[in-house]
């Protein structure tokens, strides 16, 4: 999920990735599919998803510059 502003009301661009982005090496890609743009409070949510599909877990934090 990614902040569209810093006042953080914005909704959240959404993906689903194929894999977690922590197995990837240097210069690989990996292909994500866009969802469904998410409430900004989802932003800082840790934990499991509703109905057993799975769970979120947070593994940076950063502002994206020049993209």
């Amino acid at each position: 999920m990614l902040g569209q502003d810093r006042a953080g009301s914005a909704k959240l661009v959404t993906f689903r990735l194929p894999r977690p982005l922590v197995e990837l090496s240097p210069g690989q890609s990996l292909e994500a599919i866009r969802l469904a743009e998410h409430r900004p409070a989802y932003l800082d949510y840790e934990g499991p998803i509703s109905g057993n599909r799975g769970i979120v877990t947070q593994i940076a934090k950063g502002d994206i510059i020049d993209w």
